[in-house]
C-alpha cells in the first residue's frame, strides 16, 4: 500500500505560508501602533495633549467598565477595619469616592452604588467626586472609562487638602456625612 503525501505536504506548506504572512501583517500593525503611541518618545499625557480631538472622540469611551458583582457588605467591612486600624495607630485616613466616567457610571447598578454610599456614611465621612458633572462627562479627563488622568487626581487632592475647588467646575466634590447622604443620593438619582 502506498500513500501519496504530496497533497498533504503541499497543504501544510500553504497553511504555513499563510500563517507566516498573517503574523508579519500583525507585526507590522503592532509596530505602526507602537510608533504612533511612542512618536518621539512622548508619554501618554503628551500624546493626549497633542491629539485632543482624537482622544476625546475615541470610541473606547462608548464602552463602560462594568462591575455588577455585589461586594458592598464585604467592602464596607474592610473599610471599617481599615478605619479602626488607622485610629488605633493614630493615622489620619480620608475616604474618597473617585469620579467615575459618565459611561461607566450610567451603565452600572445605581442601587448598589447608593447602598454603598449610605453604608459608608454610617462608618465614616467621605468625599464624593462622582455623579454626572463637567469632569465625569468629559473624555479629556480620562484615559478610558475607568481611569481618570493625573490632573483630576491633583484637583481632588487640592480640594481635600485646601478646600480648593476647580473654578469652572463648582459641582465637583462633595463632603458626605450621615446628615447629608440622603440629599446627595437624591441628587444622584435625578441624574440617572
Amino acid at each position: 500500500m502506498q500513500f501519496d503525501l504530496s497533497q498533504d505536504i503541499e497543504s501544510i506548506e500553504t497553511n504555513r505560508k499563510l500563517a507566516f504572512e498573517q503574523l508579519e501583517t500583525r507585526k507590522t500593525e503592532i509596530e505602526a501602533l507602537k510608533d504612533e503611541l511612542n512618536a518621539e518618545n512622548k508619554t501618554l499625557e503628551d500624546y493626549i495633549e497633542d491629539n485632543k480631538l482624537k482622544h476625546i472622540n475615541d470610541p473606547k469611551f462608548n464602552y463602560p467598565y462594568l462591575g455588577w458583582t455585589n461586594l458592598v457588605d464585604q467592602t464596607i467591612q474592610d473599610l471599617d477595619t481599615i478605619k479602626k486600624l488607622c485610629i488605633d495607630n493614630q493615622i489620619k485616613v480620608t475616604f474618597v469616592l473617585n469620579p467615575i466616567h459618565k459611561t461607566t457610571y450610567l451603565a452600572n447598578n445605581p442601587s448598589l452604588y447608593y447602598e454603598f454610599m449610605k453604608k459608608l456614611s454610617n462608618i465614616t465621612d467621605f468625599y464624593d467626586f462622582g455623579g454626572i458633572n463637567k469632569v465625569t462627562s468629559n473624555n479629556y479627563f480620562y484615559y478610558e472609562t475607568s481611569h481618570f488622568r493625573p490632573m483630576i487626581g491633583k484637583a481632588i487632592s487640592r480640594y481635600i487638602q485646601n478646600n480648593e475647588k476647580i473654578d469652572s467646575i463648582p459641582d465637583f466634590g462633595t463632603y458626605i456625612t450621615k446628615q447629608n447622604i440622603n440629599t446627595r443620593i437624591d441628587e444622584l438619582r435625578k441624574q440617572q
